[in-house]
């Protein structure tokens, strides 16, 4: 270095001299000036020689706006002397800036041109320096930490929001000088006016930057530039430091380590600033950060940060959407400052609808990112928080004690609002291959700090939160936007994850079951809550957070981490109507994913909703919740009797209510559909909840469940047709599990039809024709055998058919070498379990009988045996006869051949039928289902497929998909298929196979349309959307990595659309390993404009890959009640009651019945019956009626 503080230790005389000449004062003239000189022989000079230099340059106004060409003389001292190897005249450098910026507190021109200038010279050294290097301006950044964290210079929440409104001027001299360069910056969303005005003082920090080659190239829409508003310092500084955050984060190439420094800092702000808006802005940052599967942070824009509505759908709950209404005022009081609390709204009718395809599919919202109408900004100067935990956040600044009392209530304006209003600009981002990350899953144990500096500290964001719902005097408006994002960004499991932040989870977890348990958020003052919501409502955005948290049970190692979660849910059913409804559906999936919690306590939850029964709306949640656990026994395997007749009366209570003659009070506002809809899942509820008992204890449960029905009837005055049915099906079940339909019996056809298989000359006996009687509800037929005694009965109801043979025991029984022995019967008995087909196609192979009888062995039993249910291909045979323990007990014969459950009446209690429409009837109902059957599309979409030709055309998907098909149903053959409902499917063009699920009650089949094949005459796949598009219920399994459009395949019966996909964006969700088997999936309902709501899905919800067949299958049976309701009451314009086939199978007798007795039957049937001195003696000649 050049001794110029010693110029006679100079080595030569040249040296000497311009050492001599370097050491004289600074203001010594000359040209060019001295401090040029030094500064560009500074490489030469050590740190303590060029400390001075800055400090003397601003005494002598070299770097003031009183000197010419004063911004370049800064840039040159930055340049020079701002050096790493410099630390001492860096930190001179940065102080003497600061004492200028200072100084020109009155000259705002002046002071915009200095910070922006600084900024610019911020940018080369980011850029220059590597991410090594610990040289980054830390002065810039602790500047905008002061200013951030500062005291607001508002003292008054009125004056900030009237000067943030109509932009004040005078104030201007506060707000941070930042250039106005983020006008010409690419936005993000469509530009408005208001994000105009709020950006135009912002720096554009490092705009210029090179993006990522493969990343779209940023539009660059220039935005209208009204007057300048008002803009505090806090917000200004906390824009500076996202733009610089984002700019580090996404560049190419990026620069994680100074990201992850901005991203503490921003922290602190949100930690410790006392400003509201600064902290909201701060918010509208890290609430749209997210991760793909590589765990990579990329940016959401606005319009992709609730494209499903679901933010949208919280925010209107506490009155945070445009044109959503408040009930009684759309400000907010309190007392100088905003209020705390949460909140929900009663008349937001829309809301409680499903989600529909118009909120769906139309795009992004009318307004884009910015909003023309953006509230207000205000100030809250008394709020505060926890301290910091890390080093690069400041502590907070203290703020005056107000000395005067408190002031009357104000109505205040929001500061935010749905759709968000963003002061930053977004850039086009997308995850970059070598970008930050929040995880990294394959680095070593133990890995030190300069590996962890590039994993974004998503544990230390998680911490701020739970510090933001802890705090004590919590702001309402940052409260509230966090409850109202924080489900959605949870959603992005991807981003959330490593050790560290799995605590974190832990402790958000635990302080949202306190808020719900102990009722922490209950002492917020009422006054600080919008006169609109009421205290009650306000803790119902909290459990939208816990429902998102269930997907994270597997970091629950603690079981009372996983009682809090369950015992929450409990609480909330006691709170308002809409968060009974999240909890409700919330306790649907708890069913799936936290199974032993739910049986711990489903006597306990059963026994809550049992009381909450008022109207559709309600029951519809309660009966979809009790449905889905009654598909899940082992919830219930270890029920008492008085704990499955609580089942009984809660679905009992709902056929009470909508009998009732207050329920029509109710036509003109609950939907006529939806009541449909419940009352058809309350019968089913009976239904499902029966079959679920041992057989010797249904006799147990009949009178309760009997009585229950009559009451609910009796405001009628007469039974009802449902009832009617419900009451033959328990006739059916109650003493037998028995099939609902009888199967081919060989043993029958051989007895009863003996001519059709018999090949001797020798007449063979035929069975006398039947006789039919009509008993109830009943129709008995019977034929016989004369002279072999074999007796055929077969009993017709709506509940189903029963066929009983028998052998007359009452009969000489002629064996071999008598005369006329019975050949028929010996071999029949013997035959009786065999399949004629299989007979007949067995042809003797004798190489394989020498084999046989040499002990060889050709088939070896494996010792992993498949499933008896899954594990086989179902075909031909009745289903349920097969692999399943069907028990009879005497009373049954009896009951089927009685009239139960007709009353018996004084007159005729049978009644021979010899009428001709006798056939036509016994036909029609033999083509009648005894089930209901229904039928769901299932479609795979491959990544980046948004064509119905490429969707139809897939043959195949991912694993995941693969998993999903093999355990939602059963794998049929449509070839040959007699008693399983196919849907109308034909093996030729459809396909061999199939799947399909069933059981007493129900039969569906799934249209897999990667089951079917690619006809060469059909390129347009019509064969398949044949059968899709008629399906009223689609199962989407979405691996594009784009939102799936409803109407790719249309279709006037897609009415719901079930869509499963990953929860984050990454390809390795489709063709892949297994890395994805135990995932979490979202689960989203889309659904026809129009429909009412219902099912447990709601906006969305995130299930395991192993629990997704066990909950879509009920929750896809459910939606098909929905549809297949919501079309018989004519798109809910019609009260039309929907009928099932049971009861559509009682109409057609009872029609019969009435026709019957218009008929001329004669005096012997239509005399009255006269009673005699014996009893009645028309009663008496039963030959009137056998």
């Amino acid at each position: 270095s050049l001794p110029i503080d010693k110029p006679s230790s100079a080595p030569t005389p040249l040296l000497l001299r311009l050492c001599m000449q370097l050491a004289l004062p600074l203001s010594t003239p000359m040209t060019p000036p001295l401090h040029s000189i030094l500064l560009s022989v500074a490489s030469l000079l050590s740190d303590a020689q060029t400390l001075a230099i800055p400090g003397k340059m601003h005494e002598l106004s070299f770097l003031t706006p009183t000197s010419p060409g004063w911004l370049d003389t800064v840039a040159e001292v930055f340049r020079s002397v701002v050096t790493q190897d410099r630390p001492a005249t860096a930190r001179e450098a940065m102080s003497t800036v600061e004492t200028i910026h200072a100084s020109l507190r009155g000259v705002p021109a002046y002071r915009k041109q200095l910070g922006r200038r600084v900024c610019e010279l911020a940018e080369e050294r980011a850029f220059a320096d590597n991410d090594d290097d610990d040289d980054l301006p830390d002065r810039i950044i602790r500047l905008f930490m002061h200013y951030g964290n500062g005291p607001c210079p508002c003292s008054d929440q009125h004056a900030h929001t009237q000067a943030y409104t109509h932009g004040s001027p005078a104030h201007s001299s506060d707000s941070f000088p930042l250039p106005q360069s983020l006008s010409q910056a690419p936005a993000s969303g469509i530009p408005t006016p208001a994000l105009s005005r709020v950006s135009s003082d912002i720096p554009d920090l490092f705009n210029n930057r090179d993006r990522d080659r493969d990343s779209p190239t940023p539009t660059h829409t220039p935005l209208p530039a009204p007057p300048p508003p008002y803009q505090c310092r806090p917000v200004s500084a906390a824009i500076a430091l996202i733009t610089a955050f984002q700019a580090l984060a996404f560049s190419t190439p990026p620069h994680p380590g100074y990201a992850v420094r901005l991203f503490r800092c921003l922290l602190g702000v949100l930690d410790n600033a006392t400003c509201p808006r600064a902290r909201l802005v701060v918010l509208q940052l890290l609430m749209r950060l997210r991760a793909d599967r590589d765990h990579r942070v990329y940016v959401l824009s606005g319009s992709a940060l609730d494209e499903e509505g679901d933010v949208r759908k919280l925010a209107g709950l506490v009155e945070r959407c445009v044109g959503m209404g408040s009930r009684s005022g759309s400000g907010i009081r309190g007392k100088g400052k905003a209020g705390a609390g949460l909140g929900a709204g009663d008349d937001m009718v829309e809301m409680r609808r499903a989600r529909s395809l118009s909120r769906r599919v139309l795009g992004p919202r009318t307004g884009g990112e910015g909003n023309p109408n953006n509230p207000n900004p205000n100030v809250n100067p008394h709020s505060n928080s926890n301290g910091s935990r890390s080093r690069s956040r400041l502590p907070s600044a203290t703020t005056a004690t107000q000395p005067y009392p408190p002031s009357p209530a104000k109505v205040y304006p929001p500061l935010w609002m749905i759709p968000d209003s963003l002061p930053f600009s977004i850039p086009i981002s997308e995850p970059l291959s070598g970008g930050i990350k929040t995880y990294e899953p394959n680095a070593p144990p133990g890995s030190d700090w300069e590996t962890e500096r590039h994993w974004l500290p998503v544990s230390e964001y998680v911490l701020s939160l739970v510090d933001v719902l802890k705090s004590e005097t919590p702001d309402w408006e940052v409260l509230s936007y966090v409850l109202c994002h924080l489900p959605v960004q949870l959603s992005n499991k991807h981003f959330f994850c490593g050790p560290k932040t799995r605590e974190g989870i832990i402790s958000l977890l635990i302080t949202l079951c306190t808020v719900t348990l102990r009722g922490v958020a209950g002492q917020i003052v009422t006054e600080h809550l919008p006169e609109s919501l009421r205290l009650r409502d306000a803790q119902g955005l909290v459990y939208h957070t816990l429902v998102v948290l269930v997907s994270y049970r597997r970091i629950f190692d603690e079981r009372k981490h996983q009682d809090a979660l369950v015992e929450s849910f409990l609480l909330g059913l006691n709170s308002s109507p809409e968060t009974v409804k999240v909890c409700l559906n919330a306790l649907s999936i708890c069913a799936v994913e936290l199974p032993v919690l739910i049986t711990k306590n489903l006597a306990h939850i059963l026994d809550k909703v049992s009381r909450l029964m008022t109207n559709a709306d309600m029951a519809v949640h309660i009966l979809d919740f009790v449905s889905i656990v009654g598909s899940l026994p082992a919830l219930y395997a270890n029920f008492r009797e008085e704990e499955f007749k609580t089942v009984f009366a809660v679905a009992v209570t709902y056929i009470h209510h909508h009998n009732s003659p207050d329920t029509s009070d109710l036509s003109g506002r609950e939907s006529f559909a939806l009541s449909q809809h419940v009352l058809v899942v309350a019968y089913f509820i009976i239904y499902v909840w029966f079959l679920a008992l041992d057989l010797e204890d249904r006799p147990k449960h009949v009178e309760f469940i009997v009585r229950r029905l009559l009451l609910a009837n009796e405001a009628q005055g007469a039974v009802d047709e449902p009832t009617e049915v419900c009451f033959d099906w328990l006739a059916r079940y109650t003493y037998a599990s028995a099939d609902p339909r009888p199967t081919y019996s060989l043993l029958g056809d051989i007895v009863m039809n003996p001519a059709s298989r018999s090949t001797s000359l020798v007449e063979v006996e035929q069975p006398s024709p039947p006789k039919t009687w009509l008993w109830g509800n009943s129709l008995v037929s019977i034929r016989t055998l004369p002279k072999r005694g074999w007796i055929e009965v077969q009993s017709v109801r709506p509940s189903g058919e029963t066929r009983f043979l028998c052998k007359l025991e009452n009969f000489p029984q002629v064996g071999p070498g008598d005369v006329d022995p019975d050949w028929l019967t010996d071999a029949a008995v013997m035959m009786m379990d065999r399949d004629p087909e299989a007979v007949e196609r067995d042809v003797p192979d004798p190489e394989a009988d020498q084999a046989r009888d040499s002990g060889v062995r050709f088939f070896e039993p494996p010792e992993d045996r498949p499933d008896p249910v899954s594990g086989y291909v179902w075909a031909a045979s009745a289903p349920s006869q097969r692999r399943k323990k069907v028990t009879v007990a005497p009373s049954f014969f009896a009951l089927q051949l009685s009239q139960y459950p007709s009353l018996p009446k004084p007159s005729v209690r049978s009644q021979l039928v010899t009428s001709p429409n006798l056939k036509r009837l016994l036909g029609t109902l033999r083509a009648t289902p005894v089930i209901d059957t229904h039928k769901i599309a299932i479609l795979y979409v491959a990544p980046g497929q948004t064509a119905e030709g490429e969707i139809l055309g897939n043959r195949h998907g991912s694993p995941a998909y693969t998993r999903f098909l093999e355990s939602i149903g059963r794998l049929i053959r449509v070839r040959d298929q007699r008693d399983v409902y196919i849907g109308g499917m034909v093996p030729e063009m459809d396909g061999e196979y199939a799947y399909a699920w069933w059981d007493d009650i129900v039969q569906v089949v799934y249209h897999t349309t990667t089951l079917m094949p690619n006809l060469e005459l059909d390129p347009q796949r019509t064969n398949k959307k044949q059968h899709v598009g008629n399906d009223k219920v689609r199962i989407v399994w979405n691996d594009s990595g784009l939102p799936y459009d409803p109407h790719t395949i249309p279709s006037d019966f897609n009415f719901v659309s079930i869509i499963v996909e990953p929860h984050s964006l990454g390809t390795i969700a489709a063709f892949s390993n297994d890395l994805h088997e135990r995932e979490f999936f979202k689960v989203t309902m889309q659904c026809m404009p129009g429909m009412p709501e219902f099912g447990p899905i709601g906006e969305y919800k995130l299930v395991s890959a192993e629990n997704l067949a066990p909950l879509l299958r009920p929750v896809s049976l459910l939606a098909d009640f929905m549809a297949e309701v919501y079309v018989a009451t004519d798109r809910d314009t019609s009260k039309s009651e929907y009928v099932t086939n049971w009861r559509r199978r009682l109409q057609y007798i009872n029609k019969f019945r009435e026709r019957l007795a218009s008929e001329d039957l004669g005096p012997a049937l239509s005399a009255p019956v006269e009673e005699a001195e014996g009893g009645l003696k028309e009663v008496r000649d039963f030959t009137r009626f056998y």
